[in-house]
């Protein structure tokens, strides 16, 4: 019993999780978040170690709460606080190694989706210039398509957007109203195209 208690104790003195995890250092994301420990193996061991520690002492008090004589008793003592101390110091190692490793899951989720990048474009089936093809070097496209800036993106080719309506009877060149009128000095005037345009006097 007491060779099995020392040999418990050898392994768990030094509560892995105190000594072997690190919680993240939020003051200089992101290098310091790859210092910190994700690796819950370690506090799972010293969980096992406490909980075994744990159920010593309680066999070694049940032992003393024996029929035993009173003097024999007084030898079990030692092996109950020594074990019942390891256990909790154990209990803390495991408590700390979670709470560590939990922090150092959240920050690096965290710092990874404020650094969030959109994935790259797969590769363009269209030929260059043409729509949804990639531009050409000079951010050029072939004609009726024009050049999509897209940030983070390749460049890509799509069909150009329709002019803005011209505003009747108010721009040289114009189309007139429906009342054949322009305004700010200007008149309307018959076409070639048979289109009325407002023009200058």
């Amino acid at each position: 019993m007491r060779r099995t208690l020392a040999a418990v104790v050898l392994v768990c003195v030094s509560s892995c999780s105190l000594a072997l995890t690190r919680s993240p250092d939020l003051s200089n994301p992101p290098a310091s978040l790859g210092k910190c420990s994700t690796d819950r193996d370690i506090p799972k061991v010293d969980t096992g170690f406490a909980i075994t520690l744990v159920g010593v002492s309680l066999v070694t008090l049940g032992e003393a709460l024996g029929p035993e004589p009173a003097e024999s008793r007084v030898t079990y003592i030692p092996v109950i606080l020594t074990a019942a101390a390891l256990g909790t110091l154990e209990i803390v190692s495991a408590y700390l190694g979670f709470k560590r490793t939990r922090a150092c899951i959240d920050a690096r989720r965290k710092y990874d989706y404020a650094s969030y990048r959109f994935p790259p474009d797969p590769p363009s089936v269209a030929p260059v210039g043409e729509e949804t093809g990639p531009c050409t070097d000079s951010m050029t496209c072939n004609p009726g398509l024009v050049c999509a800036i897209r940030p983070g993106h390749q460049n890509r080719c799509v069909v150009a957007p329709p002019p803005p309506p011209v505003p009747v009877g108010v721009v040289e060149g114009g189309p007139c109203t429906p009342q054949l009128t322009c305004f700010r000095g200007l008149v309307c005037a018959a076409q070639p195209d048979g289109t009325n345009r407002c023009v200058a006097p």
